[in-house]
């Protein structure tokens, strides 16, 4: 036969008998639900406010009460026998399912349940005693602790025990006003907790609600944006510097003093007649700076013509320049005499052959005169890459033609020397390569940084290749340093070789651009001294090595290899 105590552990119910203040028996649902280990009702009550209310119910005629525990509802009713009382819990499905009306409460109240336990931010409920009534999981997962080591017990415990920092549900008990604060976790996670109070009709504080969102994730969020905001702020603050220290004409950009400089000087040398010679590197802008003098000389509606020397036979040079001659009409229909009244610009002179120097200066001193003046009425404009005085005292240029030529002379230093200029150059670039290409890249600090110390062998024209290049193949908006790398590796991407070291050019790329590098000088040196024999007797250097790298020089062309200019 079994026992009383085996039967009532089989109740769907729950059965709870009281001695005084000593609970002498709690059936198998009870135990599990109070999950054991409570021997008076005093812990109970201590865990589970709500239960105070047992206190009162002596098992007289009683009007059952209801009482929430652990986000499940029960209808209690309360029993004398002998000397103690038996309390029976009664689950509102229990009771609802034999009244509509309950039913219908307890399926909202289910409904309640559910969605309390799962919204994904936390949620904390406390009576105005600040003892811990309600936690959800989601309140669980942001602290990182478990409701039944805190239900019914003060709040205060989770501050002690290092849960959260710093507490609010007192505050919000105290002050009666709705409080926020950023809590940190014991496990150094961010919460944002709000809490608001729920009065009792006479004015006290009855329940105290909190909502907690973990913003770990958030605050990185914010400090990065935070970051990357004082990034552009300092980036837009030196774009400006190096607007308002820059200056344009035309397609030519200038930051520096030096270019400052240089360009006021042509521009006092455009307002004049007077014949400019301007020397400089590949690259650094010689041509930009001959088209400005035009743009402000007092010829600048009249006709412009160009020429450029090198890469043709002396006999079509002399033609292109002086033109065949009419021997019935008794004049020449070359370029030279085409511009006159207007402008000549004449580029790579260094590379003029020796006889289209003797003619050319005959040209210009035989020619009509201009009132006041001899000569040609012609404004000639030269630039070169050699320096014309050094050949002229080596006797590779003539003595009177440059005389001619270099009434003022203005000579342009390479872009290494001008370091102030590389910053401006390069913003001035990118933005017109963003609009050409549709981009809108940007330059961190350190790629600036890494430009400025880049020597820049090609001048202007090779930072103005770098840029689009980067425009063109970076995949992010910010150009970074390791982008500025590859730019002058040639790649698109960063490429690390074995071994660790990033940057790294093959031995045999190196070796290439060395024998581009002197096949270039030397093929100069040839056209400036008119044959490999006179070069040869010029540098110290012996014609089979001339001839030797000049050829290598011309079957890399052939194969399509690329040589610097």
């Amino acid at each position: 036969m079994k026992r009383e105590s085996d039967i009532l552990d089989m109740l769907p119910f729950g059965v709870l008998r009281l001695q005084g203040e000593r609970i002498t028996y709690a059936n198998r649902m009870l135990r599990s639900l109070f999950d054991g280990g409570l021997t008076t009702l005093s812990e109970l009550a201590d865990r589970y406010p709500e239960l105070e209310d047992l206190r009162r119910r002596d098992g007289a005629e009683q009007a059952p009460a209801w009482i929430t525990i652990n986000a499940s509802v029960f209808c209690v009713a309360s029993v004398r026998r002998d000397t103690a009382v038996e309390h029976y819990f009664l689950p509102s499905w229990f009771v609802s399912a034999t009244d509509e009306g309950l039913k219908a409460l307890q399926d909202n109240f289910d409904d309640f349940v559910e969605i309390f336990e799962n919204c994904f931010d936390g949620i904390y409920v406390a009576d105005g005693a600040g003892r811990t009534l309600w936690m959800n999981a989601g309140f669980e997962r942001c602290y990182g602790l478990s409701a039944r080591n805190f239900l019914g017990r003060d709040a205060s415990k989770l501050e002690r025990e290092g849960y959260l920092d710093p507490l609010i549900t007192w505050k919000i008990i105290t002050t009666k006003k709705r409080q926020t604060a950023l809590q940190t976790t014991k496990s150094g996670r961010k919460v944002l907790a709000t809490g608001i109070p729920l009065m009792a009709p006479d004015g006290t504080v009855r329940r105290v609600i909190i909502n907690s969102r973990d913003t770990t994730e958030l605050i990185e969020m914010q400090g990065k944006l935070t970051a990357a905001e004082q990034e552009i702020r300092n980036y837009e603050s030196e774009l400006r510097e190096i607007r308002e220290n820059a200056a344009q004409d035309g397609e030519l950009f200038w930051a520096s003093e030096d270019m400052q400089e240089t360009v006021r000087l042509a521009m006092r040398v455009a307002r004049t007649d007077a014949a400019v010679l301007i020397s400089g590197p590949s690259g650094v802008g010689k041509r930009k700076l001959a088209d400005l003098i035009f743009r402000y000389s007092k010829r600048s509606r009249k006709r412009l013509l160009r020429f450029g020397f090198g890469g043709l036979p002396e006999a079509a040079v002399m033609e292109e320049l002086f033109g065949k001659e009419a021997a019935e009409a008794g004049r020449d229909e070359g370029l030279l005499a085409r511009a006159v009244g207007g402008t000549m610009i004449l580029e790579r002179v260094d590379l003029m052959p020796p006889r289209v120097q003797e003619r050319l200066s005959s040209w210009l001193r035989t020619g009509k005169s201009r009132p006041g003046r001899e000569g040609r009425d012609l404004r000639l404009i030269a630039t070169s890459r050699g320096d014309l005085s050094a050949m002229v005292n080596a006797g590779r240029f003539r003595e009177d033609l440059y005389y001619r030529l270099a009434v003022a002379e203005i000579c342009i230093p390479p872009l290494q020397d001008r370091v102030a200029d590389i910053a401006g150059l390069a913003q001035h670039f990118l933005e017109a390569f963003n609009m050409l290409h549709g981009a809108e890249k940007y330059f961190d600090r350190a790629a600036i940084n890494r430009l400025a110390r880049w020597t820049w062998p090609g001048n202007v024209r090779e930072l103005r290749t770098m840029v689009e290049r980067m425009v063109v193949t970076g995949e992010e908006a910010r150009v970074s340093a390791a982008m500025v790398e590859a730019a002058f590796a040639g790649a698109t991407n960063p490429v690390i070789p074995q071994g660790g070291m990033s940057g790294r050019v093959p031995a045999e790329e190196v070796r290439d651009r060395v024998r581009a590098f002197e096949a270039d000088l030397l093929h100069d040196q040839v056209a400036r001294a008119g044959s490999i024999q006179k070069a040869a007797d010029a540098t110290g250097i012996s014609v089979s090595t001339i001839k030797r790298k000049l050829a290598w020089r011309k079957d890399s062309e052939a194969a399509g290899t690329k040589l610097s200019e």
